[in-house]
């Protein structure tokens, strides 16, 4: 976090002719806007596009022909004007400039705001424009937390609401910890790393394992992987040096050995003493890293936040289920469960304690000196040697940092190491030389989803988000007595969500008839579009309508109560008490002439913005201080609750394409008599941490780590999620996969036997589940199970379906066949324990023992828990899976909002270099105005496949297809041959979507030698996907 306002200390006291704090600081704004308008583009570019250049687009219409110090002023003023990403937030700031007086403004303006002028005579902060200059080219200071350290003594803490007292001995007095070095580097030379050097990192690996009695590996993985670039002609040649420069971008075909590349380049460079960060997808691979990299002799350390440490904990231990008593005592003493330790010294020194603090209840930072009438808290003085805290001290000297997408966005550094308030996806930038993102399509997907969260809001019956929340805080709260609300912060969160929940209650009362209005247009709402539309309903045009807005409606959204404290007077009792009639008033009062039928439509209307600008107000408040109250009131750990990624990122990311907000949309199926009401939040461009993590600190002059991106799916051309826009640089390949993988691709002819109809399952409804037992008892019944263990031999059989729900439909009818003792049920690593039958529940962490089981031979999995990350091999590399079922026609959830934000956020990487106009402020017009109605389009249409025009089916038709290749490629590591079977009827040719045959032709593209594809994406698709594509081409029916 940045000290925003520090840049103007130098200019206020000289400032005497405003008397309000507010006013300078507007007038400072204001100017310091025009002055970058005025380094950065023509003098004739309108004053009214500054905004433009603050939502963090480098339009290659504005920034193609600008230097760096001229791009460096703009992410700098980013952080300073961060208020005004909006047009009519900067609109609203000239007209308030305008109206300061001529004396005291730096610049001319005309009455319509467009054109602006340098002024030569003004009598105040006259050296004014040479401190504008000196702030668009200097760091901006970072926000210092302050930290006293504990002595010796007799303190006072809180525990679960009661205070209680504690004597800190001498002894327990310990060094404060060392800080991370946050200096950065303004430029990096390439990391450049012979192949050969690679292989002699291989063998130092193995030799580090035969030292600690383990099975040398490494030589033999790395055998035959080379590395293949782009030579000038755009042909893939093999390239004998690693070259890592800015964003490096290399693909493979999957199996082939990226991961093996990750751990042998990062011990490469750990060795040679630089810094190295790991992104992986999930905490259990986080912690299998720290383990493998520890064991060879480096230092290595996780980055992971606290609020979910009891869930790691817990999957940890469910690792060590059904072990022996010797390899159960092995890893409890492994080094892994100190990252996760819930141990507190001071547990200890609290005699009237009968259980240790709970996670978050520590009082790290909160003790105070007892009987001091100073409300100053000291942090405690055994920091730096608490078990609690031992993974974020680590990182300070670890060489090789290990996280997940979450981990990276949401954790900060702790104050007790650096008083410096940043995040640990800034803390990489300077203290990293080198990033590998591992399925880095996966992770863009991943922090999409993280930047514009959402809920189903409400819908009746109490099932929905906010009513679970809203229960659970309640009886949390009557739990512990009411003790939480003590806290001030979190009493006024608690009644901002209590009156959250009164407006939707009234808004569901008395405005139903609006609600059904925005939802027959298929549009979303927020309270800035219903006055909005409220002024042009009450004036008789536009610029009427603006005016209109701006005198009534934007003080009281701004919450100016000055202007209009009736309005605001209105907003609040409209909680408790019809106001119609009031409004009405109001409505007269300021339009004399309008027909009283107007007004009583109007006041509708009006009442229905005063009830959503207040739910979308309190609805703000609970999100974003979501982390103020999650751990008092125990909500911090549950993925089900809000996560809200930390104000940081918001002078980071380009705002969403057609700007961030909150917003609703009201849904109703057609026998509902009410709807539902669901939230997003759109907060940024999440993708960007990753395209454009070259640039994304060019405001600190700060040069990134190099980063080395590897995926064997992140080159899809049409995918509007895993398509990663930074151009592959080249390809993995192994001599070992010189020849295509063998996959033989089977249609099952499942019909249903009494009326000789197809059987599916996508999109049957109620017959869901009957239709998928159905398809699994004729594959058990008809043989087709023992057929494909006859063609596999001693490999095993994956079944795979949508989700865990319809796994435990599937295991079901496994459980009552000659199959059950061999069947395993994959489920969620926090799903109970007990079996299903003879069936054995497996966590999705340790799926990779599936391919020890000796006696168990049939996995029944969810696709989407089993498409990356799980190599199931046996002891020689093999795939252990031979034959996979694809049980269930894979198609998309209609109304998963992760679906128009990943198609909002492609179109946004497709556009934003392309779009022009002939002024800065048209085409940042011109790019939201069309990302608006982009955006309204996909709101109002549903993924239904058959109902997609031919460019949207052939997006979803990517998407899929990565899906399923990567589940395939589970079956095809090592180049075994692999046998899939599509099951759901719908699959077949009487669906009218031909979703393989689509599938087929996309990719066909890139092996026609006649079609227009370039060299290199032939190249590139054919490395990639060659076996995907011959096995669906040559797809037979049984």
């Amino acid at each position: 976090m940045r000290r925003i306002t520090a840049w103007q200390d130098r200019l206020k006291a000289s400032i005497q002719s405003l008397p309000e704090k507010t006013q300078v600081r507007e007038l400072l704004d204001a100017e310091l806007g025009l002055f970058l308008l005025s380094q950065v583009a023509d003098q004739e570019e309108p004053a009214t596009g500054v905004w433009v250049l603050l939502t963090g687009y480098p339009h290659d219409a504005i920034f193609k022909n600008l230097s760096d110090s001229q791009k460096r002023a703009i992410a700098i003023a980013r952080h300073l004007l961060v208020r005004y990403r909006r047009p009519y937030s900067w609109k609203e700031l000239l007209k308030t400039y305008q109206a300061f007086p001529e004396s005291v403004r730096g610049y001319d303006l005309s009455p319509d705001c467009t054109v602006y002028k340098r002024r030569q005579n003004f009598s105040e902060a006259l050296d004014r424009f040479e401190i504008y200059e000196q702030t668009l080219s200097a760091e901006i200071p970072s926000i210092n937390r302050s930290i006293t350290w504990a002595t010796a003594g007799d303190y006072e803490c809180e525990v679960s609401g009661i205070r209680q007292t504690l004597h800190l001995p001498a002894e327990f007095v310990a060094t404060p910890p060392r800080s991370h070095n946050l200096a950065g580097t303004p430029s990096r030379n390439p990391i450049q790393i012979p192949w050969y050097e690679l292989s002699e990192t291989a063998q130092w690996m193995d030799d580090q394992l035969t030292k600690i009695g383990k099975t040398p590996e490494w030589v033999n993985r790395f055998a035959g992987l080379r590395l293949k670039t782009f030579d000038v002609g755009d042909n893939l040649e093999v390239n004998d040096v690693l070259v890592i420069d800015g964003p490096t971008h290399i693909g493979g075909q999957l199996g082939v050995g990226k991961s093996n590349l990750m751990k042998i380049s990062t011990c490469h460079q750990a060795r040679g003493g630089k810094r190295i960060a790991i992104v992986v997808a999930d905490v259990m691979q986080v912690f299998d890293l720290c383990n493998f990299f520890q064991a060879l002799g480096l230092s290595v350390a996780p980055i992971l936040g606290n609020s979910n440490r009891e869930n790691h904990l817990e999957r940890l231990l469910k690792a060590t289920k059904g072990q022996t008593p010797q390899e159960i005592l092995d890893h409890y003493s492994n080094p892994v469960f100190d990252w996760v330790s819930t141990t507190c010294p001071l547990s200890a020194l609290i005699q009237e304690m009968e259980v240790p603090f709970a996670p978050g209840e520590q009082p790290c930072r909160f003790l105070k000196p007892l009987n001091s009438k100073a409300e100053e808290k000291h942090a405690c003085s055994l920091y730096s040697v608490c078990p609690y805290h031992h993974k974020d001290i680590a990182l300070v000297d670890a060489q090789i940092w290990i996280t997940t997408p979450g981990g990276l966005v949401y954790s900060r550094v702790p104050a007790q190491i650096n008083s410096e308030s940043l995040t640990y996806y800034e803390l990489i930038h300077r203290c990293c030389d080198l990033v590998i993102i591992d399925e880095v399509d996966q992770v863009q997907k991943n922090l999409d989803t993280q930047f514009c969260p959402h809920e189903t809001f409400y819908r009746p019956g109490g099932s929905a988000w906010f009513d679970q929340l809203f229960r659970t805080v309640q009886a949390e709260l009557d739990r512990q007595e009411r003790k939480p609300l003590r806290n001030q912060k979190i009493s006024d969160w608690w009644a901002a969500l209590q009156k959250a929940d009164i407006a939707k209650d009234r808004i569901y009362r008395l405005a139903y008839p609006e609600l059904s209005e925005w939802q027959e247009r298929g549009e979303y709402f927020t309270d800035w579009m219903i006055f909005n539309r409220i002024a042009k309903d009450l004036t008789e045009d536009e610029q009427a309508a603006d005016e209109f807005m701006l005198k009534h409606f934007q003080p009281f959204l701004n919450s100016d109560f000055q202007t209009d404290p009736w309005l605001r007077d209105l907003a609040n009792e409209a909680l408790d008490r019809d106001v119609n009639t009031d409004l009405q008033e109001w409505i007269r009062q300021q339009i004399p002439h309008l027909s009283q039928a107007r007004i009583q439509q109007a006041a509708i209307k009006l009442e229905f913005a005063l009830l959503v600008c207040t739910l979308q107000n309190k609805l703000n408040t609970v999100v974003t201080r979501w982390f103020d109250v999650q751990d008092d009131l125990n909500l911090g750990g549950d993925s089900k609750w809000f996560q809200s990624p930390p104000l940081d990122y918001s002078t980071l990311l380009p705002v969403f394409p057609m700007g961030n907000q909150l917003a609703f949309q009201y849904t109703k199926m057609l026998n509902e008599e009410m709807g539902s009401l669901r939230f997003f939040r759109c907060m940024g461009l999440g993708r960007w941490l990753i395209t454009g993590f070259k640039d994304i600190f060019r405001a600190d002059n700060l040069a990134a780590p190099h980063a080395l991106l590897l995926s064997g799916t992140s080159w899809a051309p049409d995918s509007p999620t895993y398509h990663v826009d930074i151009p592959i640089e080249g390809v993995l390949v192994s001599q070992a996969m010189d020849a295509p993988v063998e996959i033989h691709s089977k249609i099952l002819p499942m019909r249903d036997l009494r009326t000789g109809a197809a059987i599916s399952v996508s999109g049957t409804g109620a017959k869901k589940e009957n239709n998928l037992k159905t398809i699994v008892r004729r594959l058990i019944e008809d043989e087709y199970l023992e057929d494909a263990f006859d063609l596999i031999g001693t490999r095993k059989i994956v079944l795979y379906v949508p989700s865990y729900e319809q796994g435990v439909w599937a295991a079901d009818v496994v459980n009552e066949s000659q199959y059950a003792d061999r069947a395993v049920l994959l489920v969620r690593d926090d799903s109970g324990q007990s079996n299903l039958g003879k069936i054995l529940r497996l966590p999705r962490g340790q799926v990779e023992q599936f391919a020890t089981f000796l006696d168990r031979d049939i996995l029944i999995a969810p696709i989407s828990a089993m498409e990356r990350g799980h190599n199931i091999t046996d002891s020689q590399g093999n795939a252990a899976i031979g034959a996979i079922f694809m049980l269930v026609f894979p198609h998309p959830v209609p109304d998963d909002f992760s679906h128009p934000v990943h198609l909002m956020c492609r179109w946004a990487m497709d556009h934003y270099k392309t779009i022009s106009a002939d002024t800065v402020v048209n085409i940042g017009q011109e790019f939201s105005d069309r990302a608006f109605s982009e955006w309204l389009s996909l709101l109002r249409q549903p993924i239904i496949l058959r109902q997609l025009s031919p460019k949207a089916l052939a997006q979803q038709a990517w998407d899929i297809a990565i899906q399923q290749w990567q589940a395939m490629s589970r079956a095809t590591r090592n180049c075994n041959p692999a046998w899939i079977y599509w099951c759901d009827a719908k699959f077949t040719e009487e669906n009218p979507v031909q979703l393989l045959e689509l599938i087929t032709q996309s990719l066909s593209f890139y092996f026609d030698p006649t079609s227009k594809a370039t060299k290199r994406d032939r190249q590139i698709a054919q490395a990639l996907y060659e076996p995907f594509y011959l096995a669906l081409k040559n797809t037979s029916r049984l």
